[in-house]
């Protein structure tokens, strides 16, 4: 159970951190 929460944890925080390095270079 924690391996899979931590796996959409680090999923999620994949996704944000993409986003977050899109709207840097757009800029």
């Amino acid at each position: 159970m924690r391996d899979a929460i931590s796996k959409e944890v680090g999923i999620v925080e994949n996704l944000v951190l993409m986003e977050y390095m899109n709207n840097f270079l757009a800029f």
